[in-house]
């Protein structure tokens, strides 16, 4: 029995308008940070140009953020600082658009207060909401109120 669904998904690619919005997955943002491999990143790389040239803005969700932190941590073994200014880089090209600002924040806040990435962006992204959080020893470092579950315990106890 022959498959027609891959035609019928090229035809169906074929007659439908690119957005001039789309949402970029971490697979190829770490392909133009590490340049590896080369064949996916020179492709990644020629992507950059073409939607730069058409006006396309590339959307990088914060989840995609982390997940290239913790990639370029843990696989690429790249430090913070060089995760800090590379991700940077790419994220302040005119086609890319972060899903939330305090991405830019918490990366200079994970390399210059060697906190986690997830961290940082939770303390910058909750000025107006305090965090419960056993990790005292990050959050003193990010301008954001925090409270123990303990404290919160004895908090709740105090208004009971």
């Amino acid at each position: 029995m022959k498959m027609f669904l891959l035609n019928t998904d090229k035809a169906l690619r074929e007659t439908k308008k690119l957005s001039n919005r789309m949402r970029l997955d971490a697979n190829v943002l770490l392909r133009v940070a590490t340049g590896a491999p080369e064949e996916v990143a020179i492709k990644a790389k020629q992507l950059f140009q073409s939607v730069a040239k058409q006006n396309i803005k590339l959307i990088v969700p914060t989840l995609v953020a982390a997940e290239c932190c913790w990639v370029l941590s843990g696989v690429y073994e790249f430090n913070r600082f060089q995760i800090r200014d590379g991700l940077s880089k790419i994220f302040s090209l005119p086609f890319i658009e972060l899903e939330d600002s305090f991405v830019l924040k918490a990366l200079n806040d994970y390399a210059e207060k060697n906190i986690d990435f997830i961290d940082a962006y939770l303390g910058n992204s909750s000025k107006e909401i305090p965090i419960i959080t056993w990790n005292e020893k990050h959050f003193k470092r990010l301008p954001c109120e925090f409270f123990t579950p303990e404290q919160m315990l004895d908090n709740l106890k105090s208004e009971i």
